[in-house]
């Protein structure tokens, strides 16, 4: 699982890529892709995901100095299957 940092005022955008897990001979996409944040309330993804060729992109911002999120990202393809993967964002003073 990938760590990544964030200082509480900034924005900054994040990605899950799925490029080489979608199955090319049928030409399968993300159909949705939905972010979840645990804890709940303090780090917030900014509106709808974004997605390009495999790849969610999504933007991140707020939480608390110190404080480490579980940040998720679960989709569902044109080809019916699910994945998720998920990203630990340690948020502090930079």
């Amino acid at each position: 699982m990938n760590v990544y940092k964030i200082d509480p005022d900034a924005s900054l955008d994040f990605q899950f890529d799925w490029d080489d897990w979608l199955d090319e001979d049928t030409e399968e996409a993300i159909s949705t892709a939905v972010i979840t944040i645990d804890p709940t309330g303090e780090l917030v993804a900014a509106d709808d995901p974004a997605v390009n060729s495999g790849v969610v992109t999504f933007w991140l911002s707020g939480g608390v100095a110190t404080k480490r999120y579980l940040v998720s990202c679960k989709i569902t393809t044109t080809g019916s299957r699910e994945d998720e993967r998920s990203m630990i964002i340690n948020c502090f003073d930079r």
